[in-house]
This record gives C-alpha cells, sequence and structure tokens, in this order.
C-alpha cells in the first residue's frame, strides 16, 4: 500500500512534470509566435518607412526638376521678351531716325525752293531794272536822236 502510495505520488509528479513541461512548451511556442509576429511587425513598418521615405525623395526630386524647368521657361520667356523690347526700341529709334531725316530734307527742301523763289525774284527785279534802263536809254536817244538830225540839218 505505501508502495502504491509512492508509485502514485511520482506518477502524479511525473504527471506534473509533464504539464509543466508541456505548458513550459506552449508558453515557449507563443512567445517565439509574438516573437516572430513582433519581427514580422517591425520588418513591415520599416519597409512602409522606407516606401514612403523613397516616395517623398521622388517627389522632391519631381518638384525640383519641375522648379527647374519652370525657371529655365522663365528665363527664355524673360531672354524672348527683353530681345522683342530691345528690336522694338531699335524699330522705334530706327523709325524716329528716318522721320527726323524724312522731316530735315523737307526744311531742306522747302529753304531751296524759297532760295529759288528769291533768286527768280531778284533775277525778274534784275531784268525789269535792265528793261526799264533799255527803255529809258531808248527813250533819251529818241530825243537825242531827233536833236542830232536837226544838228545834221
Amino acid at each position: 500500500e505505501q508502495q502504491e502510495k509512492e508509485e502514485l505520488e511520482s506518477f502524479q509528479k511525473e504527471q506534473e512534470q509533464l504539464q509543466l513541461s508541456t505548458e513550459e512548451k506552449q508558453r515557449r511556442v507563443a512567445s517565439r509566435k509574438d516573437e516572430l509576429k513582433r519581427k514580422k511587425e517591425q520588418q513591415e513598418q520599416q519597409e512602409q518607412e522606407e516606401y514612403f521615405r523613397e516616395q517623398q525623395q521622388l517627389e522632391q526630386e519631381r518638384q525640383k526638376r519641375k522648379e527647374s524647368q519652370k525657371a529655365r521657361l522663365d528665363k527664355v520667356r524673360d531672354e524672348r521678351q527683353k530681345q522683342e523690347e530691345q528690336e522694338w526700341a531699335s524699330q522705334q529709334r530706327e523709325q524716329e531716325e528716318q522721320e527726323r531725316i524724312k522731316s530735315q530734307n523737307k526744311a531742306i527742301r522747302q529753304e531751296q525752293l524759297r532760295k529759288a523763289r528769291e533768286q527768280k525774284e531778284q533775277q525778274e527785279i534784275e531784268q525789269f531794272k535792265e528793261e526799264e534802263k533799255q527803255r529809258q536809254e531808248q527813250e533819251e536817244r529818241k530825243r537825242e536822236f531827233p536833236l542830232k538830225k536837226e544838228e545834221m540839218n
């Protein structure tokens, strides 16, 4: 009876030991599962963070390229506008110069016409004076001629 009791106690201890061992194994398996799950979640989070960092970097690079392209386009537009303004100013200066020359030539022609008129008038006056002088001389000769005729007679 004592032996049975000891065997029973020994059996119960073995059962308890097995129970503890099984529980310990279950705890270890659960712990390992938790650890693997945590590592997997951590890895996924890191991958997600890395993905977001890469996307952010790509977006920044796209933005920089966009700004750079806009700056180049603005520069080209500004240069074209400046060139157009310079061409316009040059055309304006050229047009003003042509107008000035035209006006100057007109003034010169008017002065030449005025001088030609004055010269013509002067010539007409001189011609009139000459004709008047010749007429007077002729009249004088006519008066003298009859006198000379009488003197001859």
